[in-house]
């Protein structure tokens, strides 16, 4: 018999046969699972997920980010993957981030330390972000819907306001002296300078985010491009340089739609009885931990532990495979941060 009562949390298995979104909030799953129920494609789905996201979660990069989206056709057997990362800056120089001969990072991507935390906090961190060119690139080629109908349920959330919970508290509270250390950052997460919180879940408190809305209803009239050239990004270049950075002037190719976003056949990988699919389009340049579902494929570090191919593998020419993880409906997290919120799964019901 237990001496002192604790919480157990779980959770039931989510099953579908009609279609399944899984994301790390809420939200976002559910109006990804709406896309499917109303005859969108599993693409129109994630595109719509994705920006949902960039709201109802405003600590992650959202449309400031990039990343990888894996598209596999059942009824063709076609795979391919639209590749949308980050591209630094054009005049971005070593010398701006000094080493600190200190210990790596260990929260995010395992990067050497850099004095000040320079480029991992702050305007020298940004990269022209990939994020708004490959959704936009990955409805034009396998989507049904129009970017603008994708970025509706987005632009409704930004400017009505999303429901604080707990973990967003939790979020917003544990990074409070960074966030303290740009005005308009703390204004928007912290409203009149206190970390939001809902007493009640039933009536919860709204964070609303009315710039976002106008900058995002913007792109969906005038389209992705929009993003990287004209008002917009020349009001990014200015607010970022006024901080720090290095970006050139607004008609330089450091803010134009990344020439780096492209849809390409995938590389598919066998190990384990395991088959991934994966972009493989890059050397093994840069300095980012390799992850995979359990080991790493050159050096067999487990994904418990990261192995950085700057430190133990000299370059090679051979392509980057870039692993996806299985989704599965349990309880776990995806994010590579250690935060404790799980994924939330919505399953179609038509």
């Amino acid at each position: 018999m237990a001496s002192v009562s604790r919480w157990r949390l779980g959770r039931f298995e989510a099953i579908s046969e009609a279609g399944m979104v899984a994301a790390k909030t809420p939200l976002a799953a559910q109006f990804g699972a709406k896309v499917l129920e109303n005859g969108g494609n599993a693409v129109d789905a994630a595109v719509v997920t994705a920006a949902v996201a960039g709201v109802v979660e405003p600590w992650m990069n959202g449309f400031g980010g990039g990343g990888f989206l894996v598209r596999h056709d059942s009824k063709s057997g076609e795979s391919s993957v639209v590749s949308y990362p980050m591209v630094a800056p054009l005049s971005a120089t070593p010398d701006m981030f000094p080493l600190s001969g200190g210990k790596p990072d260990a929260e995010l991507f395992g990067w050497p330390g850099v004095v000040g935390a320079a480029n991992i906090i702050g305007a020298r961190s940004v990269c022209v972000p990939g994020t708004p060119a490959g959704l936009a690139l990955a409805l034009q080629r396998y989507g049904t819907y129009s970017f603008a109908e994708a970025l509706n349920p987005a632009i409704d959330l930004a400017r009505h306001g999303i429901p604080v919970s707990w973990h967003m508290s939790m979020e917003i509270a544990r990074d409070l002296e960074n966030l303290r250390k740009f005005e308009a950052t703390e204004a928007l997460l912290c409203p009149n300078g206190i970390v939001p919180w809902s007493t009640s879940q039933d009536n919860p408190t709204l964070l609303k985010q009315e710039e976002l809305a106008a900058t995002l209803e913007s792109i969906a009239r005038d389209g992705a491009r929009s993003f990287y050239e004209g008002p917009i990004a020349q009001q990014v270049v200015s607010h970022l340089n006024g901080l720090g950075a290095s970006f050139s002037s607004t008609t330089s190719a450091d803010i134009k739609q990344p020439s780096k976003t492209r849809s390409s056949a995938p590389t598919t990988v066998t190990r384990s009885s395991r088959r991934t699919t994966a972009r493989a389009d890059r050397p093994w340049r840069n300095r980012s931990a390799c992850w995979t579902d359990s080991t790493c494929l050159r050096c067999h570090a487990t994904r418990s532990r990261r192995c950085t191919f700057a430190r133990k593998h000299s370059p090679s020419p051979s392509p980057t495979v870039l692993p996806i993880w299985p989704i599965r409906t349990s309880s776990m997290s995806l994010s590579r941060h250690s935060s404790p919120m799980p994924i939330s799964t919505r399953v179609a019901k038509t």
